[in-house]
């Protein structure tokens, strides 16, 4: 009996929770981009080129985000950013 009402109640607060999502949808800002392409961001990417030292990258990096990047992606020694298509 105990696991039925726990279940119960768990199925009850993901319908409540999904439901509130649902309502906010239209609250949430749409950005130009995403006004342009029906609802989906559009993304350009780069990957720059680095020294290979750690002030080089946090310099690269700070430079990057003062242009409008996101860090999106690091792999290896490769900084991949991403930013709307404006």
């Amino acid at each position: 009996m105990q696991k039925t009402d726990r279940l119960t109640k768990t199925l009850l607060a993901l319908l409540v929770l999904g439901v509130w999502g649902l309502l906010l949808r239209p609250l949430v800002p749409v950005t130009p981009a995403e006004a342009q392409s029906g609802g989906r961001t559009k993304w350009e990417y780069v990957v720059p080129d680095m020294d290979g030292s750690l002030n080089g990258a946090i310099a690269a990096c700070n430079r990057m985000g003062k242009e409008g990047w996101e860090l999106a992606v690091v792999s290896g020694h490769a900084f991949y950013f991403k930013r709307p298509i404006r």
